[in-house]
């Protein structure tokens, strides 16, 4: 015993564990249990304003907008944002944006394939939604649109989304510490965190950022903050 712990001692103080590397070379997003300690200095918001612009989609969407959405990006999960009604206790006029929810990229890719489509601009009936997705089929993980074919008439329709829609997604102000979220990803088992500004002003998203697991990695973020790895080593000196 003795010798196995002097050499696992020596070993990780030339090269990281044998686990990490390979959690590393397969690119799973393994978090670890404890933050680190420059993860308190880095806010939520620094870290999103790094990554491109988050995608949103309206409540009810253009089938176009949907396609295209889902052809050029490779996120799993999109705010979906609604124009306020007036909502004279909370000071918001009409016109303001707010977030409704989240959506699922599996769960646009069965609209698609069921052509859940309508010829006008509206919101549906909750008895529609149930006729046409069963809570089985929607538990399934499809993302896979390559062999849906939408017609030039049916990209100019429109999806309601408000019934596919979480209304319940976890946020955290742009101000909150990497490390706090890192913490509340871990505890709750999360797979998305949204952003959301700490002040509202009028014509702003409701969102300006979207967090998963590998953007709370350790290595992801000290490749897009170099500067971190130094303080870090000048710490540990």
């Amino acid at each position: 015993m003795i010798v196995l712990l002097i050499a696992k001692t020596v070993g990780d103080s030339f090269n990281p564990s044998i686990y990490d590397i390979i959690l590393h070379l397969k690119g799973l997003p393994f978090l670890e249990a404890n933050p680190e300690p420059w993860m308190r200095n880095l806010s939520v918001g620094d870290l999103g304003d790094a990554k491109p612009p988050v995608v949103t989609l309206q409540g009810v969407e253009k089938v176009a907008r949907i396609v295209d959405v889902l052809r050029n990006t490779t996120h799993n999960a999109f705010p979906v944002l609604d124009e306020a009604e007036v909502v004279p206790q909370a000071g918001l006029a009409t016109g303001a944006i707010e977030l409704h929810g989240l959506i699922l990229r599996a769960h646009l890719v069965k609209v698609l394939k069921k052509r859940w489509f309508l010829t006008e601009k509206r919101r549906t009936e909750e008895w529609e939604v149930r006729e046409k997705f069963p809570w089985d089929e929607l538990a399934e993980r499809e993302d896979n649109f390559d062999d849906v074919a939408i017609t030039s008439s049916e990209m100019q329709m429109y999806v309601d989304l408000h019934p596919l829609t979480n209304t319940t997604p976890y946020t955290v102000m742009e101000n909150m510490s990497v490390a706090k979220a890192l913490v509340l990803f871990r505890q709750v088992g999360l797979r998305h965190l949204l952003i959301v500004p700490k002040i509202q002003v009028s014509g702003m998203s409701p969102v300006v950022g979207i967090l998963t697991r590998q953007d709370l990695r350790a290595y992801n973020i000290l490749q897009a903050f170099p500067h971190l790895e130094k303080s870090k080593g000048r710490k540990a000196n």
